[in-house]
Parts: C-alpha cells; structure tokens; sequence
C-alpha cells in the first residue's frame, strides 16, 4: 500500500502525541546507569525506559520535527510538523498540531496523556550510543534501539535524548522495492 504524504504527516503527528511528546515523566533512575550511559546493547526497551527519555511538558513549549520520505525515484518530501504545547492539566496535555507541505498547511488541537509509554507494536533493542546529527543540533550518544515494525514488515530505528524523546526515527522497507523510506528528525526543540 503507497502512502501518501499527508496520511504520513498524520501517522506522525500521531506518533509524536503517543511518543515524542509524551511527557511529564522524570528520568527514571534505571534508565541510565549512574555515569548517565545508555543501556548496553541487546537490553529490550521497556515502557518505564521509554518514559525515561520523554521530555516533561509545559506551555508554550514549541517542538519541530521534519518527516523526510525518500521517494522511489531517489526524490525527497518533506512535512515539517510542529506541535505547540497549549496547557498541560490533570494528566492531559493539550496541543495545537500544524503540518506543512509544499501545497498545504493543516492545523488542529489535539490532547494526549501526560505520561510517556511505548507503541505497542514496537520490540526495540539497544544499539549501544551514537552520536546523532538533526537540523536541531548533533547529539553525543544518543541511545539507539532497533526493531521490527510489526504488521509493517518494516525495520524502525530511534536515537533517543534524555528531555527529548527521540529525536530521529528511520523506517525501512527492505520486503517492497520501490517503496523507499521515511525519517523524522527533531527540528526545533524549544521549552
């Protein structure tokens, strides 16, 4: 199935209220070890892991992220997506999500809860640390986690910053040529 840049703007706004901006969670002490390094590789990610490296929500926080699809000719498309906090309140976090594309810009408010959990179709395992490079700057050791997309036939990749979230994610389709790719990479991360 070809999907279209909107409909992945939309997955990925999805995404960023269920993942990148999930928040109001703290770093949990086990997420890290105690001279801050990130888990060694093939530990499994973990819901309280995950909620480790969320950022903790505020008003007015402003966060960026630009989803780049590699078209089957080689091309590129890009939605720029950036969601502002408007109130975080009882658990809930209400925000104003707007999508830009070349020919159009959509714009809505949305809610989520204010802690941070895995998808459930996520089986990620630790990489180890990698140094990262998105338009928001290069990252020293980010925790990279690895797995398989479920239902997707995909392979996922997150690079993960404590107060962050994930500030890349690259999914790949090696089963159906001609399908290319997508990466979300953190653009602006202001709070």
């Amino acid at each position: 199935m070809k999907i279209g840049a909107p409909f992945r703007a939309l997955i990925l706004a999805s995404l960023m209220g269920s993942v990148t901006a999930l928040a109001g969670c703290e770093l949990v002490p086990s997420a890290v070890n105690s001279e801050g390094q990130v888990p060694a590789k093939g530990t499994p990610m973990t819901a309280d892991l995950w909620a480790s490296y969320m950022p903790t929500y505020k008003a007015g926080m402003i966060i960026t992220v630009a989803e780049i699809t590699e078209n089957p000719d080689k091309s590129e498309s890009v939605v720029e997506i950036t969601k502002e906090i408007l109130k975080v309140e009882g658990g809930v976090v209400s925000y104003r999500n707007t999508s830009v594309t070349p020919t159009a810009t959509t714009s809505f408010e949305l809610t989520m809860p204010a802690n941070g959990r895995p998808e459930s179709n996520l089986n990620l395992i630790s990489e180890g640390a990698e140094d990262v490079t998105v338009p928001a700057g290069t990252f020293k050791g980010a925790a990279k986690f690895t797995g398989p997309n479920v239902g997707e036939g995909s392979t996922i990749t997150y690079w993960f910053v404590p107060g962050k979230g994930y500030v890349k994610s690259f999914t790949h389709n090696p089963t159906k040529p001609g399908t290319g790719s997508w990466r979300s990479e953190l653009k602006v991360f202001k709070d």
